[in-house]
């Protein structure tokens, strides 16, 4: 995954046009390769062009609608020395009346909430993007992938292998609901087994990825927003309308994602924290 970090470390020069021609070229017959770097670079155009159309955008002309609003608000003495209020109220509404300034307000407060989204977005951990990504594309989206287990028999095979567990899928499933497919994906570098899960009438709805710890002391990114009834940290995260929640347990990353109110996020990750506890396969 060494050329996905270099090309992402790239995207912002990349984007726009401050590479050199040699790692230009490099970033771009990446970019044609790898889909995931391709998710990313789609992501910061979007964010670039809306902030682009929202500044390069024409002000609307709304001076009759001003107009109107003003002549119905009663003239206000100029301000007094004394620092009464209501000199400080007409003061106000005079600095407001003149175009430039309110549109400069208006601005102001747009400029705000637009650098208050970029922020968030750059903010969300990269692998809580991917993971939302992977879980949009294969259950919401149906893309169509390679890889998928669906026989008992081969699920039972692919956790053995994978986790020491041939029940682990069954473990980790909601109530209610039954493994629908699971396959390995690659995300961030690193493989997750991705647990498809659907409900009584065949719905996919939720997916659980899970991951072996590397190191005792790896956890998910961020700060964790409570803990389990076991002690373990319980992080919650959101992608749009997907939602994420996951703990650390003391072998494994678990992350549950679906299309959920944020406490049903977290409800299915404290039960399925609880089921792995009591069969002591964390």
């Amino acid at each position: 995954m060494k050329a996905c970090d270099a090309c992402r470390d790239r995207l912002p020069l990349f984007l726009s046009g401050e590479l050199n021609a040699e790692e230009a070229e490099e970033t771009r017959s990446h970019l044609a390769v790898c889909s995931r770097c391709g998710r990313e670079a789609e992501d910061i155009q979007r964010v670039d062009a809306f902030l682009r159309g929202a500044f390069d955008r024409q002000p609307v002309d709304t001076r009759a609608l001003r107009a109107r609003v003003l002549a119905a608000i009663p003239d206000e003495p100029a301000p007094r020395a004394t620092g009464d209020w209501r000199g400080v109220t007409g003061a106000w509404l005079a600095f407001l009346r003149r175009p430039g300034p309110a549109w400069a307000l208006g601005s102001l407060a747009f400029a705000i909430a637009a650098i208050a989204f970029l922020a968030w977005w750059r903010q969300t951990p990269a692998v809580y993007r991917q993971v939302a990504a992977d879980h949009r594309e294969d259950v919401v989206q149906k893309v169509k992938k390679s890889g998928w287990l669906r026989a008992e028999d081969a699920v039972r095979e692919f956790t053995q292998a994978q986790f020491g567990d041939p029940s682990l899928a069954a473990t980790l499933a909601p109530e209610g609901s039954r493994l629908s497919r699971v396959r390995l994906s690659r995300l961030g570098g690193d493989d997750y087994a991705h647990f498809v899960y659907a409900e009584a009438d065949g719905r996919e709805k939720v997916s659980v990825f899970v991951r072996w710890r590397r190191r005792p002391d790896e956890t998910l990114p961020g700060r964790p927003a409570e803990r389990t009834a076991e002690g373990w940290p319980l992080y919650a995260a959101a992608r749009g309308e997907t939602r994420l929640a996951g703990f650390d347990s003391p072998r494994m990353l678990v992350l549950v994602v679906g299309e959920l109110p944020p406490e049903e996020a977290m409800r299915l990750a404290r039960a399925t924290a609880a089921r792995l506890r009591e069969r002591k396969t964390s």
